[in-house]
């Protein structure tokens, strides 16, 4: 139990250390622009075409403002040069799949769900599910970054071999096709990043702690 402990306080003192190391880099590397802020005019908003408030208050645009004036550049994940694929998590609903046995512990033929309320603020699983199904589901690869779409916003890199290992559709999962595991594991630190800076939660939409699809950002 204490080997466990210390083990997780090393886990979590790495994160904070990510993510100090982030901020420095874009709050000592900026461009020779300004931050100025303005009321959205209509031709932003086409641009953006969404509606949330958040997308034009005061503390987005400083928080985003640090990436766009980062003096070294940036790139949308939609890149070609990043070379990153997204696609939702399926669909478990059992009208949809038909059959369906839920288990926690592994069984021969159950796929392993790995689902975002269970990934924790540090890109770790604080628990492991399974799941029994006829039906064929598309497995995530190792090196897949899996980031949560509704309320969590927690993200992660499977970097375990599981067997039959399956996501949820209220997550995204993101894939290096390249292989690239380090840029992979790069992106899942950004993603982070944007979480626990707010960024996150000022994108996205509705209730129940708020919706993010990845074409929102």
């Amino acid at each position: 139990t204490k080997r466990i402990i210390e083990i997780e306080e090393l886990i979590q003192n790495k994160d904070t250390k990510i993510i100090e190391i982030i901020n420095e880099e874009l709050e000592k590397n900026p461009k020779k622009n300004q931050f100025v802020y303005e009321e959205p005019r209509i031709s932003k908003i086409f641009k953006i075409r969404r509606l949330d408030a958040g997308m034009y208050c005061k503390e987005f645009g400083e928080k985003s403002f640090l990436i766009t004036n980062y003096k070294h550049g940036y790139n949308e994940l939609t890149d070609k040069s990043l070379n990153f694929e997204e696609r939702p998590g399926p669909s478990l609903e059992l009208k949809i799949i038909k059959t369906r046995i839920d288990s926690e512990e592994s069984k021969p033929d159950f796929y392993t769900l790995l689902i975002p309320t269970d990934i924790s603020d540090f890109g770790t699983m604080e628990k492991i599910r399974y799941m029994g199904t006829t039906k064929n589901l598309e497995e995530l690869e190792y090196g897949d970054i899996l980031l949560g779409e509704s309320g969590t916003w927690r993200s992660m890199v499977l970097l375990s071999k599981y067997p039959r290992c399956i996501t949820n559709a209220h997550g995204s999962r993101l894939r290096q096709m390249d292989k690239n595991f380090d840029l992979a594991i790069f992106v899942r630190c950004i993603l982070s990043w944007y979480k626990q800076t707010g960024l996150f939660s000022l994108m996205a939409v509705g209730g129940s702690g708020g919706h993010l699809s990845p074409s929102y950002f």
